[in-house]
């Protein structure tokens, strides 16, 4: 298989799919080590409202 195939994630092995997904495992480990708070529950629905584009309030 070329390359240009490699770019579609439908054309990869299971060991190319389990590499990829390791590394983000391993981001996702790393990145919760350093900002813990980012990983908390919210408590209550305050905490899960964002801003969209247009910036209105958007509860999750």
């Amino acid at each position: 298989m070329d390359q240009e195939d490699k770019r579609n994630p439908k054309n990869w092995t299971e060991e190319e799919r389990d590499r990829v997904v390791g590394l983000f495992q391993l981001l996702l480990k790393i990145d919760k080590r350093q900002n813990p708070d980012l990983y908390k529950a919210a408590k209550n629905r305050q905490n899960m409202t964002v801003l969209d584009k247009d910036g209105e309030e958007v509860i999750l």
